[in-house]
């Protein structure tokens, strides 16, 4: 239960290397645990967990957006296990996460509160919690695969072993097993008393594929976040009206939303009240805010690729978090990008907060209208 600070480092280098990791396209690393899924993950069901993670992972672990710790909490890493593993066997993975709460540090050392396991479905419509068991000891997980089904391990304070499992679409437990502690007391499987013999048996049966679940590496971790990363993009016929004026440029539809070079629409501001400079690298962008003391804030300098239409063509796409930063946005902004082709895309909506115009929709047109003068 206790950590001393030496390791603190380490682990936070690692939680630290993820994060910067899975702002870039990675390639899915070959490191995977035995029973993680290593199938095709929906699309919808890779944004509902993805959601979780995001939205009610991260700020329960006092974590900003990006995964940093936060000014006021420094744990020594987000997960002890993070995966996706298919409990229910039809080829649609559940989201599998251990972690520590309620960190503490003290002159010497460092400790949690407690540890909590959570289970995760996709129930057809949203991702739903179909586990939740919190402890204060750090005892082990593991997962087994029986007749075909894989089984989550939980081994409390004591001899006895809890096996759950999905049956029928609902989280149960499968099979429980107590063992003996001193001479007379009796074995146990689910509520029957059995022989020594039957006892192991039964539990070499079921522990003989048995694989610890805190042995999650830091890549395992990496390609599911590279998983659930994945989106269909397909090239859009989206229309701009940018000040009364038309323009079709290269732009992507993802999930529902027209993503567009930071570029095109930065070519297109010159002139206008809202014409910054644009400064950017994988991690991210700076909207008229430069580091850089010879470039002015208000003027964007042309690379001579601005609003040159390709043949684009539908593929897969890696999302990518960015640190972006504007005149107009006090402090970061962090958003969701994709590259292609060397070229950073970013939902219209978030580049007209960046740059500070106004953005609607003109169903009749069919047509994104875009007006500087707001």
């Amino acid at each position: 239960m206790y950590r001393f600070k030496g390791e603190k480092w380490k682990k936070g280098v690692l939680a630290l290397a993820l994060v910067m990791a899975c702002m870039i396209p990675t390639k899915p690393v070959e490191a995977a645990p035995t029973y993680s899924y290593q199938g095709k993950v929906a699309p919808e069901v890779a944004s509902a967990f993805t959601k979780v993670l995001e939205n009610d992972l991260y700020p329960r672990l006092h974590v900003t957006p990006l995964g940093y710790p936060a000014d006021n909490y420094s744990p020594d890493s987000i997960f002890e296990a993070c995966t996706l593993v298919d409990f229910e066997n039809d080829n649609v993975p559940e989201l599998l996460v251990v972690y520590p709460e309620g960190y503490h540090e003290e002159e010497t050392y460092s400790y949690y509160d407690y540890w909590r396991c959570e289970v995760w479905r996709w129930n057809g419509k949203t991702a739903e919690r179909i586990f939740n068991y919190q402890d204060g000891y750090e005892h082990g997980y593991s997962l087994v695969k029986v007749d075909g089904r894989i089984c989550l391990v939980y081994y409390p304070f004591g001899l006895a072993t809890h096996i759950y499992g999905i049956q029928n679409h609902q989280w149960k437990q499968v099979k429980y097993l107590l063992s003996v502690n001193t001479v007379g007391e009796p074995y146990m499987i689910d509520n029957r008393v059995v022989s020594r013999k039957e006892f192991y048996a039964e539990r070499d049966r079921w522990m003989k594929n048995e694989q610890l679940l805190l042995d999650i590496t830091f890549q395992d971790t990496l390609q599911l976040f590279h998983q659930l990363s994945q989106r269909y993009a397909t090239p859009s016929s989206a229309k701009l009206k940018v000040d009364g004026k038309y323009y079709t440029l290269d732009s992507y539809t993802i999930e529902g939303n027209n993503y567009f070079k930071v570029r095109d629409i930065a070519q297109l501001m010159v002139g206008t009240s809202k014409e910054a400079s644009v400064q950017g690298d994988a991690s991210g962008v700076r909207i008229g805010l430069s580091i850089d003391p010879v470039v002015d804030d208000d003027v964007y300098v042309s690379t001579g690729s601005e609003l040159k239409r390709t043949n684009l063509k539908p593929t897969i796409a890696t999302r990518q978090i960015t640190e972006n930063y504007s005149r107009n946005v006090i402090g970061r902004f962090v958003s969701y990008t994709y590259t292609f082709d060397g070229y950073k895309y970013f939902p219209i909506r978030e580049l007209g907060y960046l740059f500070d115009f106004d953005v609607q929709w003109d169903n009749a047109e069919k047509t994104i209208v875009i007006d500087t003068t707001k």
